[in-house]
């Protein structure tokens, strides 16, 4: 007997999970899907943790989205016995001269997100294990903090499937290596690579296809995704129910680059 599904997340990175994830919240008619192990090299998803900051130097377009993303990172958090994100703090530093500080500092005010800027003699001074050099700046977040990375994506997943998902992944990875040394723990330990795609201009493409209506894809984050990925998976989890793509996520639509 063939079962249909309400929604079917194609791709199981940190994006496709976190979409599943919310999903299951309205759904357990949901499947989820990956050619892959539920943690593989096959991405930019794998690893042992990711910073999240939104004293963003990419600009104010973000700090939305940021702001979503980082009270759903805290809501995964709160319903996992270990700890998925730490709360850390955040420096950025830069050469005054590049002005990547100043347009991190920039997103700071016009979001008043908490930071204080720093001197090389003010970050030497406060973080003495950094030696920095003169004619380098930078801004600290005090808001800023860690995400398990591996930790988190695992148990975005293991909600979903509590709360009715269902997950089918390809045989690759650990099956392998379960059959060339039956004695071993097939369980990946450490990660050597990150693969990821750029856009033309460096930014998200989220959009519904084209020519297949009620299809949403979140592609080409372009190495600054991860953080992101509570929110993205949230506004595509609403997408897929509600058929709309919504509108603060417009400015990263396919179109723009018609």
């Amino acid at each position: 007997m063939v079962r249909e599904y309400n929604v079917v997340v194609v791709g199981l990175g940190i994006i496709g999970s976190a979409s599943l994830w919310r999903l299951s919240h309205s759904s357990s008619n949901v499947l989820g899907i990956d050619a892959g192990a539920p943690i593989n090299l096959s991405g930019s998803s794998h690893g042992a943790s990711r910073i999240f900051r939104q004293a963003y130097r990419e600009g104010e377009a973000y700090l939305l989205l940021l702001s979503l993303s980082g009270d759903l990172w805290r809501e995964l958090d709160d319903t996992c016995d270990r700890r998925l994100i730490v709360e850390t703090g955040g420096l950025f530093v830069g050469p005054v001269a590049s002005g990547v500080v100043r347009q991190s500092v920039e997103t700071a005010r016009r979001g008043n997100i908490k930071h204080k800027v720093l001197s090389d003699t003010e970050i030497a001074r406060s973080f003495p294990a950094f030696q920095v050099q003169e004619g380098m700046e930078g801004v600290y977040e005090a808001g800023a903090f860690t995400i398990a990375a591996d930790d988190s994506k695992c148990h975005m997943l293991n909600v979903a499937v509590r709360q009715g998902a269902e997950l089918r992944f390809g045989d690759e990875i650990s099956a392998c290596i379960e059959q060339v040394f039956p004695g071993l723990n097939s369980t990946p330990y450490a990660y050597r690579k990150c693969i990821y795609t750029m856009s033309r201009d460096g930014s998200f493409i989220i959009d519904e296809a084209a020519h297949l209506p009620g299809v949403f894809y979140a592609s080409a984050c372009s190495g600054h995704g991860f953080k992101f990925a509570t929110g993205l998976g949230h506004l595509l989890a609403k997408a897929a129910s509600s058929g709309v793509l919504d509108d603060s996520v417009a400015i990263f639509s396919a179109k723009r680059f018609i």
